[in-house]
């Protein structure tokens, strides 16, 4: 339990120490550094064993690339990672983006057919 509290504010550390480098990079104008070093900590996030804090961590480093690459007007890539983020954050809290989406095409195909949901 302790290995675990201790990793867990390991990563809100790292989350902070990131984070601020980002936004220091972005204040100085350097927005292609601030993208690399987002594009380095997702890499170091995705390989660390999938936790509530390293899930949420992501989530957030996807969200603040995807700003980024919105604000350079890439939004392919923008949209991409905001549908990665917003993936890791449903399956994380526990829903499936198949029954989601399941469910939306059953209520869809209902309303076409006329049927009461």
């Amino acid at each position: 339990m302790e290995r675990v509290k201790a990793q867990e504010e390991d990563e809100e550390q790292s989350n902070q120490n990131w984070s601020e480098t980002v936004e220091d990079l972005v204040t100085a104008g350097d927005t292609e550094g601030a993208i690399t070093l987002l594009e380095t900590e997702v890499s170091r996030l995705e390989t660390l064993n999938p936790s509530e804090a390293a899930n949420l961590q992501l989530v957030s480093a996807l969200t603040e690339l995807a700003k980024l690459y919105s604000s350079k007007h890439f939004s392919l890539k923008s949209d991409e990672l905001l549908f990665r983020a917003s993936f890791i954050k449903q399956r994380s809290s526990g829903y499936s983006f198949f029954f989601f989406f399941s469910r939306v095409c059953l209520v869809d195909e209902k309303r076409k057919f006329g049927k009461k949901i």
